[in-house]
């Protein structure tokens, strides 16, 4: 007795990631990264602005900064996955790195300096922060992006040398 001969089943097809252009991807980002700082901000009932210990206050007065780090980011995004065109889903990953940074910014400027301890002494209490060697922000950028990367790879396009 021989089995029917059924036709192989066909795989649920899966949508493409929509594919937008960086200067689209850079504009809607920085779009919804103002829209959640002024959310989560509180306004100063005196001067009807945000408070300056807040993140809609320091993304104002930084303008030209925040969207340089935007338009960075969305490079070395391209750049790691080898892509001219910005898939659609990671717009919403990229927005939350941005915002961790700023939000990381943010507290460190209440907080004080954050910078790595290259010395300590135990009487009379001496600290001794490694400043001048290390870029902050340098290594804040690589921990951010690093800390995507397993995403990226969904959209990473294979290139022969």
């Amino acid at each position: 007795m021989s089995l029917p001969n059924f036709p192989p089943p066909i795989p649920p097809k899966i949508p493409p990631p929509k594919l937008i252009f960086k200067e689209e991807a850079v504009a809607t980002i920085v779009e919804m990264v103002t829209e959640l700082a002024s959310e989560e901000s509180q306004i100063d009932s005196d001067t009807g602005e945000f408070a300056e210990t807040t993140l809609a206050y320091m993304l104002t007065k930084r303008q030209k900064t925040f969207e340089f780090y935007v338009k960075k980011f969305v490079e070395d995004v391209l750049a790691y996955c080898h892509r001219a065109d910005f898939p659609e889903p990671l717009i919403f990953t990229v927005a939350e790195m941005i915002l961790k940074r700023f939000n990381d910014e943010l507290a460190e400027n209440d907080v004080g300096t954050s910078a790595p301890l290259s010395e300590v002494k135990m009487d009379d209490t001496s600290f001794k922060f490694a400043v001048a060697s290390v870029d902050l922000s340098a290594i804040a950028s690589e921990q951010l992006f690093n800390s995507i990367k397993s995403r990226l790879n969904l959209y990473r396009k294979v290139v022969s040398l």
